[in-house]
């Protein structure tokens, strides 16, 4: 009897152990792709593509914990293995940085969510990116408040999908202050409409803690920046 039950156990660890090896080879993942440069569609090399593990949020969104990053050869390409044991997604992204920005077009990959490529676990994945280097716009300013408080500036643009790219360019609040002069440099996406903007305006205690702007005056300049083009932007 106890040599009936040793074997019914030294089957089982085995059938056990199989079992684990199995499971591990088929949670072996292999992600490899390309990042080009949109509009010159040459490769893009030294660029982190980072393999995460995506949650779902409670009330939507989620959270991104890169587990693996690979970095582009001279011909733009990139090649990660992993092993993806459990329950979970993962995404694979071009990771974020100061001279690229992402422009894949994820909408059109059935595996694609908003924070990257989905990765399907046990297989060889293939995922391309598409990005461009950013542009830099001078923006030169010699400027009155018109005895006003507040003066700023920045810029904004929109893309076919209506998502807006936007950022200051210079402040001031400082209501002895009324000329401002300098010279900005600012990073943008190339080959889109942007608006830059002066604004004037009078900050207005309202209460304790609040405030509200009134008197507002807008300057606009609307410009095209193409992806080979020095653009410098000036206000008065």
């Amino acid at each position: 009897m106890h040599r009936h039950l040793l074997w019914l156990l030294t089957g089982t660890l085995v059938l056990l152990v199989s079992a684990c090896i199995s499971n591990k080879e088929e949670t072996f993942t292999l992600v490899e792709g390309t990042v080009l440069n949109k509009y010159t569609l040459l490769p893009m090399a030294a660029v982190p593509v980072s393999v995460g593990y995506f949650t779902y949020g409670a009330f939507g969104g989620g959270s991104y914990d890169s587990i693996a990053t690979a970095y582009t050869d001279a011909a733009g390409h990139y090649r990660q293995a992993f092993d993806a044991p459990g329950k979970g997604y993962y995404r694979v992204k071009v990771r974020s940085s100061q001279d690229l920005y992402d422009l894949t077009n994820y909408a059109s990959d059935s595996r694609a969510y908003s924070d990257g490529a989905a990765v399907q676990k046990g297989i060889s994945n293939q995922v391309s990116f598409e990005v461009t280097p950013y542009k830099t716009v001078t923006v030169n300013a010699n400027s009155s408040k018109n005895s006003k408080t507040d003066i700023q500036f920045f810029f904004i643009a929109w893309d076919q999908k209506g998502d807006s790219f936007s950022g200051t360019v210079f402040s001031d609040s400082v209501r002895s202050t009324q000329r401002v002069a300098f010279s900005q440099s600012v990073k943008v996406l190339p080959n889109r409409l942007y608006r830059f903007v002066k604004l004037t305006s009078n900050r207005v205690r309202v209460g304790l803690y609040n405030v509200e702007y009134k008197d507002e005056t807008w300057v606009d300049q609307y410009r095209t920046v193409l992806y080979n083009d020095t653009t410098v932007i000036k206000f008065q």
